[in-house]
């Protein structure tokens, strides 16, 4: 019997009343615990919520199998009893597959046992596989509220950034002093995002940036290495690694669409470039129906967004110097540029603070290339190397539709 029976009384009433939302109902009935211990209760709910009842299986009728519960009545409507064209036309029957039949007439119920010719098992029905896949997929495809909001009279863009959070990442305290894993970064996103909102209620805000990626994940292989193969102290499987990530995002999306409509970037990293990839895929198709959430998932290490007379550029800050950033950003986002007043950079990869303005020789009108926090803690390399000590944080910023930034907030971990 699983140690979480003692709650089948409140799980089952939570089912009772259509919730399907396992991770917040686990948190409801669990409290302030660690991740691990609600990810299990998710997981016992889910399984309890998926019970089936039996079926029973009915073998089919074959040949001389006479006794069956039901049967296609050969009665024709002015009593007489019907040849076989007239009985597999009435019935809808594939009269070219059948190969033999019997009028069977000492029943009650006159009918015919029909012998079919063998389907060929290898032969795929292409459009059939596709409609049953597409049905798989909104079976488990989740609905969500549609938000109507009233636009505010100052709104505000919030951009939420959690950056360089390295789910899987395994830090001993007994080798560098700075405890760092799988719980410690599930928990530091949801206070750092609960953080960054608690913050922002001053603002009205209209719309949030919520910028996913930038090494969410520690590895991206099943060695336990980053994309270009540099071996890393991991706690857990890629697997439930991802799994986790992707678990963290979905709560994160649905306490954000709570606030405001969200548009989703993800920026492409060092450590995990195909699976963070996928993670943002995977994240897609789960909110994909909600009308409140658009998209920029593509594979394009640079992305760009403009809010008022804002241009916000994104990226992991791996990819090219920064010096080139600013000129860079006036070629791939021409537009954009020319109705912007307020132009930045904000990079991840260093997990530390750093800012930079370069001044525009025609207008002087700033970009600011900014570097993000990191929440994560350095583990055994880092610690050798000497690269810790810097101010663990999520950050986020608030913008104006007419002055640009406006604020920056923070959310530090000691």
């Amino acid at each position: 019997m699983s140690k979480w029976f003692k709650y089948d009384t409140k799980i089952d009433r939570l089912l009772g009343s259509g919730r399907s939302d396992w991770s917040q109902m686990a948190r409801e009935i669990l409290g302030d615990v660690e991740y691990s211990k609600v990810d299990a209760l998710r997981k016992y709910i889910k399984r309890r919520s998926k019970k089936e009842t039996e079926v029973t299986n009915t073998s089919t009728t074959k040949s001389n199998e006479y006794s069956t519960p039901f049967q296609l009545s050969a009665w024709d409507e002015d009593g007489t009893i019907m040849d076989i064209d007239k009985y597999c036309e009435h019935h809808g029957l594939p009269r070219e597959d059948i190969t033999s039949y019997k009028l069977i007439t000492h029943s009650k119920n006159p009918f015919y046992n029909t012998v079919f010719k063998e389907v060929k098992t290898n032969v795929i029905d292409v459009d059939l596989a596709r409609q049953e896949l597409i049905d798989d997929l909104k079976q488990y495809s989740p609905t969500f509220k549609t938000y109507y909001r009233s636009k505010p009279e100052d709104g505000h863009l919030l951009i939420v950034n959690p950056s360089d959070c390295h789910i899987n990442k395994l830090a001993l305290d007994s080798e560098t002093g700075d405890p760092y894993d799988i719980d410690i970064a599930v928990r530091r996103i949801t206070e750092g995002v609960e953080g960054i909102l608690n913050k922002a209620q001053g603002f009205e805000i209209d719309k949030i940036l919520f910028v996913i990626g930038n090494d969410i994940l520690h590895t991206d292989t099943v060695g336990n290495t980053t994309t270009s193969g540099t071996p890393q102290d991991t706690v857990t499987t890629w697997s439930e690694a991802f799994k986790i990530a992707r678990r963290v995002y979905v709560e994160t999306l649905e306490t954000l669409l709570a606030v405001a409509d969200v548009h989703v970037v993800q920026i492409q990293s060092n450590h995990d470039v195909m699976s963070g990839y996928m993670l943002a895929d995977s994240l897609y198709s789960w909110f994909h129906n909600s009308k409140n959430v658009t998209w920029d998932i593509g594979a394009k290490h640079r992305k760009y967004w403009a809010y008022g007379n804002s241009l916000i550029g994104l990226s992991h800050g791996d990819g090219m110097k920064m010096d080139n950033l600013p000129l860079v950003m006036a070629n791939e986002a021409k537009q954009e540029w020319a109705n912007s007043d307020y132009r930045y950079f904000i990079l991840g990869h260093l997990h530390h603070f750093k800012s930079i303005k370069f001044q525009d020789g025609k207008d002087f009108h700033g970009v600011v290339v900014e570097y993000m926090r990191s929440p994560s803690g350095a583990d055994n390399w880092h610690h050798k190397a000497g690269f810790q000590h810097a101010k663990k944080a999520i950050e986020g910023f608030i913008h104006s539709k007419e002055n640009g930034r406006v604020a920056k907030l923070i959310h530090a971990f000691k």
